[in-house]
């Protein structure tokens, strides 16, 4: 299903292409005109994309802010927790390497065969053919008390490992089938409400390139010192997982939470500074049409 954030980007570059379409079509631009206009609504698309994050960010923010002054949490707002993570069951060990974890994910692709280009050499794109992640039953113990995790984290920021190899394929088919996980989370329920969740998929249908096939694995290690942001729900007494653009997971970043909210000042501050003069630029040339012709009488 579209997000929000997608449908949002997908309307405002329809609604830019088609006004600069109104603005310059049936001038003696010819095939000019389509070329300016798809360049203004890419443009103004990013710069609503960048609005939108500064939006997003200035939230997390401030649930961060709310976290450093000892405020309780809203049940159903979105809300913040740092602080070393807590092992509240076993310790999960990560599918591909081995290692011990609280929290895991995966992502395995190969470069398959499009077609050939006007060189006649192979054109390729990677294609995504397994996938996975878990998450113990763990939590963060917070200057406001323990926080379960509860929605999925995003492990983007945590050490990566690239696995290589033809054994990759077979081993990821091993992981499938020893611990009957499919693309449906398993949901280990503890006696408490919470849970171990974990799922994996492996799409079969694919052949993969053996030679070009590599996954990356990320890993959050038990003990962590951890900052997260979520929607807090009061009756489970953990963060759930919270809508952020185009993803809906817990916000999980290594460090304490002043590292989080330096990064998500620093991130909504660079995409806008990047996203203000590359619109400008885009708009450029149809700006420059529209005035010639005004020029021009």
């Amino acid at each position: 299903m579209k997000s929000r954030f997608t449908a949002l980007l997908t309307a405002v570059f329809v609604t830019v292409l088609g006004a600069w379409l109104v603005l310059l079509w049936g001038s003696a631009f010819g095939d000019v005109a389509p070329i300016a206009a798809f360049a203004g609504a890419a443009g103004a698309t990013l710069f609503v994309g960048a609005i939108v994050l500064r939006r997003t960010e200035r939230a997390h923010a401030a649930a961060l802010d709310r976290e450093a002054k000892g405020l309780s949490p809203r049940d159903g707002s979105l809300e913040a927790a740092s602080g070393p993570l807590v092992l509240r069951g076993p310790t999960l060990k990560a599918p591909l390497t081995g290692r011990p974890c609280v929290a895991w994910a995966f992502e395995a692709s190969f470069a398959k065969v499009v077609g050939k280009g006007e060189d006649e050499e192979e054109e390729t794109r990677r294609v995504v053919v397994a996938s996975g992640k878990g998450l113990a039953h763990v939590a963060i113990r917070s200057a406001r008390g323990d926080v379960a995790l509860f929605g999925w984290p995003g492990l983007e920021a945590f050490g990566l490992r690239l696995v290589r190899g033809p054994e990759v394929w077979q081993r990821l088919k091993e992981v499938a089938r020893e611990s009957g996980l499919g693309p449906l989370p398993k949901d280990r329920r503890e006696p408490d409400g919470s849970a171990a969740l974990e799922t994996v998929f492996v799409d079969e249908r694919e052949t993969p390139d053996l030679q070009s096939l590599k996954a990356n694995e990320w890993i959050v290690p038990p003990g962590t010192e951890v900052a997260a942001v979520g929607t807090w729900s009061a009756t489970r007494q953990g963060l759930l997982s919270a809508r952020w653009l185009d993803a809906k997971h817990v916000r999980l970043i290594p460090g304490h939470g002043l590292a989080l909210g330096h990064f998500v000042t620093s991130n909504w501050q660079r995409k806008l500074a990047k996203a203000i003069p590359v619109a400008f630029l885009l708009n450029v040339p149809g700006i420059g049409l529209v005035l010639y012709r005004a020029i021009r009488g």
